[in-house]
């Protein structure tokens, strides 16, 4: 039950909030910071895994620059909270 819940809310999330931004600053900024923010938030985080793909060409992605990084036991619980989620 509890994952259930956290499946709906990951989601669900869509628009909250979009009302309240719209009567803040306007439905051409509104649209505007819609379509700016996910360039600006995702492109250096794909720059960022593809720079990692290049270092470790394996195929656990996340779990091998983990394991690298921090150990045999942190990799692991990334492995199991990936592969729970």
């Amino acid at each position: 039950l509890p994952l259930m819940a956290l499946i709906y809310y990951e989601v669900s999330g869509g628009p909250f909030g979009l009302e309240d931004a719209v009567g803040a600053a306007g439905s051409m900024l509104t649209i505007l910071g819609l379509l700016v923010f996910p360039l600006v938030w995702c492109a250096p985080q794909a720059l960022v895994a593809s720079e990692l793909i290049g270092m470790f060409p394996e195929d656990s992605g996340f779990v091998a620059w983990i394991t690298h990084s921090f150990g045999r036991f942190l990799g692991f619980q990334e492995g199991l909270l990936l592969w729970t989620s």
